[in-house]
Formats: C-alpha cells, structure tokens, sequence
C-alpha cells in the first residue's frame, strides 16, 4: 500500500466510514481493530529529542533565578 494513497475503513458492525486513528465507530460504539494504519502513526511518532528537553530545562531554571532575583529585590526595603 502507498503511504500517501488514502484509506478507506469500515466498521466491521456497520460497515460506517471511520479514520484510521479512530479506536471505536462513531456511529454504534463498536470497538475497532487495530490495522496497520495505526501501527504506522504510533511508530512514525517520536520522543523529545534531548537535545529539546535540555533547553527547555535551562530556560525553565533561567526563569526561576530572575523571578528569586526579583523577588528578593522587591521584599528588601530601601535604607
């Protein structure tokens, strides 16, 4: 099957149309099966690089010492 040619689903109990991501047909509740199709969206899904998780938690330290910066700053009194 070609990755970009579309996919037609049916339910198996009503024969309904349904998306390949979908778990359960919108229509009579029915439980689907897992296909292929879905396989391939959860492998073709990727974890935080570390690289990302890195920034994110410099930037998150950055933002706490300004704002314990501030704060401190704020709470002294003027002599």
């Amino acid at each position: 099957m070609n990755d970009k040619e579309p996919v037609n689903l049916r339910c198996e109990n009503c024969g309904q149309a349904v998306l390949p991501t979908d778990t359960v047909c919108w229509q009579c509740g029915w439980k689907l099966a897992a296909t292929a199709v879905d396989r391939r969206v959860v492998d073709e899904e990727r974890p935080l690089s570390v690289t990302a998780v890195a920034v994110y938690a410099a930037l998150s330290l950055f933002i706490i010492l300004a704002l314990l910066v501030v704060f401190s700053i704020l709470g002294s009194y003027p002599s």
